[in-house]
């Protein structure tokens, strides 16, 4: 059995293991990434962590920001860091997770609607989110990352 909820301060730990198990370089300062956690685990306006559990489990998650749309008049709700557990994939949790998400979107009336970024070359995420109707636009994330970035002016 699957359950969704909200991330807590209380699972901050296993919150750090998850970031390092689906991207973390490890040449990054990852007391930096904990710090990161905490304050959006104790900071609603940061956005949230959606987590899917088995048996007690942290199986999958979903950090989901806002993004203000001046044209809507309300926020996307949007999705980053997408992870499922290698031993729970292809086995419909990120399916569980986004229609939990979506539910509580749909029915949030400051919310406009749900966006991903999507990396070109991952197929599988790029797949998972067709599946689950939504639209792709040919949009590509310029930014100039004043942490980790290199070609800054």
């Amino acid at each position: 059995m699957i359950t969704m909820r909200i991330a807590t301060i209380n699972d901050l730990e296993q919150m750090v293991e998850l970031y390092i198990d689906n991207n973390v370089d490890l040449s990054r300062d990852l007391n930096q990434m904990r710090a990161g956690l905490k304050t959006l685990l104790t900071d609603q306006s940061k956005g949230c962590e959606v987590l899917a559990e088995s048996q007690g489990k942290i199986i999958g998650r979903i950090h989901v920001a806002t993004e203000w749309s001046v044209y809507r008049n309300s926020n996307f709700w949007l999705f980053e860091n997408v992870y499922v557990a290698p031993e729970w994939r292809r086995q419909g949790v990120y399916s569980i997770m986004h229609r939990w998400i979506y539910d509580r979107a749909k029915a949030d009336p400051t919310c406009c609607g749900l966006r991903f970024w999507a990396l070109e070359n991952n197929q599988p995420a790029r797949r998972a989110y067709h599946k689950m109707r939504m639209d792709a636009k040919m949009v590509e994330l310029f930014e100039n990352d004043f942490v980790y970035g290199k070609n800054n002016p």
